[in-house]
């Protein structure tokens, strides 16, 4: 069985002491023996799949107000401060909801997955070990190889009645890596940001905000890709 090597990396380095790596899905599982743990398919995809933890804790409290929304954080049960959680904790405006009685907003993270092989991420909904949450995750897909961007906690707040409400150390979502042979064992390395991969990054920062169709713009990203980032 060959390996598949997924680098991952900070796009910056302030207060990443507070971020977790990583969690193979399958160590988070590793207590359960038996019945469906000693099966071969659930072990083979447990062991592709990694989540990513919430580095804060806060609670949030959403209250219609003249026909628009406020949202608010709920102290005691935030732990950070009000003015740094504004530029982390982003809601969309009302007219990019799916639905209008959901609100869409995202939490800003400093995580970057990269490959030196065509590798396509899933970011996926952390179902199997969150339970009972008034959230869901926007799930996506795209290939790593060409495209190097942080990957943030998107959702949508599936019931407004009942605070948002996420600890540190609860997982956020889980990531999927899809290789061309998908026998391929996957193994994720921190590597340490280089002026190369933080050039790459600048290059992918806020293009869905610019243009459409940036499938195609990610497919001219990766070929001017040069060499391996993952050294």
């Amino acid at each position: 069985m060959s390996e598949t090597k997924i680098g991952w990396t900070y796009v910056e380095s302030v207060s990443s002491s507070i971020f977790h790596p990583p969690q193979l899905l399958s160590d988070l599982q590793k207590n359960k023996k038996g019945g469906v743990a000693d099966c071969p398919a659930v072990n083979h995809f447990e062991q592709r799949v990694y989540t990513v933890l919430s580095p804060y804790s806060f609670r949030i409290k959403a209250t219609r107000n003249n026909g628009g929304w406020v949202f608010q954080p709920v102290y005691p049960g935030t732990d950070v401060a009000e003015d740094r959680l504004n530029s982390l904790l982003q809601f969309q405006p009302v007219n990019l909801w799916r639905t209008s009685d959901r609100p869409i907003l995202q939490l800003v993270l400093p995580y970057v997955f990269f490959s030196d092989e065509v590798v396509y991420l899933n970011q996926l909904d952390a179902t199997q070990v969150v339970r009972n949450k008034n959230w869901s995750v926007i799930q996506g897909r795209f290939n790593i190889y060409d495209w190097q961007r942080p990957i943030n906690w998107s959702i949508e707040w599936m019931d407004t009645s009942s605070d948002l409400v996420v600890r540190r150390g609860q997982p956020l979502f889980q990531l999927l890596f899809e290789t061309k042979e998908h026998q391929d064992k996957i193994s994720l390395v921190y590597v340490k940001k280089t002026e190369e991969l933080g050039e790459l990054i600048d290059a992918a920062s806020g293009v869905s905000k610019l243009v459409k169709g940036t499938f195609g713009v990610m497919k001219k990203q990766g070929a001017l890709r040069k060499g391996n980032l993952i050294k």
